[in-house]
């Protein structure tokens, strides 16, 4: 089943260039293999109503017989969406991860888009025995530097409790250079697990593209 989940995350990642907004991260960090991508689209021009993928594999380096110290990961989320207004829409789906297995999930965003700035926060929860909530956040400050480059900055945000504890966090940091819809630089996430949150590190270089 984690295979067949990993198999269709890759399969909707052709379709990324004919959405109407989406990107694309792979980053190689000291700890391990960090790729992300996020795509959502209209069924049609004029619909009010579309779908949106979300997914994240985390691959740990295994030198020689070395084990990692924690395990690898895989989320995938799809969601059928609803613009409430420019700024809030409303989604509904299926949440995937290697822990949980797949859940029912629902949600609403925000978001709020500039020239040169962007901020995006998604509260969301998924149903099961013991319901989990989740708070996503994500700000882009893209300033430009000359008539080709832009300075590119990203904070990305995420926590997942339940009523009895914490099950996820992270914070991730992108900083580098962008230019059209390439971004590339330098980038640390910093991942906490369980009910101890003990901080763990990966810093690396990282390559974006938007679609």
């Amino acid at each position: 089943m984690r295979f067949l989940t990993l198999i269709v995350g890759i399969l909707c990642i052709p379709i990324i260039s004919k959405a109407q907004a989406g990107a694309a991260e792979f980053m190689v960090g000291d700890k391990y293999l960090h790729y992300q991508h996020s795509v959502a689209m209209p069924f049609n021009q004029t619909s009010r109503f579309g779908w949106q993928h979300i997914a994240t594999l985390i691959k740990h380096h295994k030198f020689g017989n070395a084990k990692a110290d924690l395990k690898d990961e895989l989320m995938n989320q799809a969601y059928l969406t609803a613009n409430l207004s420019k700024a809030f829409q409303l989604k509904g789906g299926v949440f995937y991860n290697d822990v949980g297995g797949y859940r029912l999930s629902t949600g609403i965003q925000f978001a709020a888009i500039k020239p040169n700035w962007m901020f995006v926060i998604n509260p969301r929860l998924d149903l099961d025995k013991v319901t989990a909530y989740e708070v996503f956040m994500v700000s882009e400050f893209t300033p430009p530097i000359n008539d080709r480059l832009r300075f590119y900055s990203r904070i990305q945000l995420m926590s997942n409790i339940n009523r009895n504890q914490h099950l996820r966090s992270y914070q991730l940091i992108r900083v580098g250079i962008s230019k059209d819809k390439f971004q590339m630089g330098a980038g640390v996430t910093l991942d906490e697990y369980g009910k101890d949150g003990r901080v763990h590190y990966n810093t690396g270089f990282f390559v974006r593209k938007e679609f």
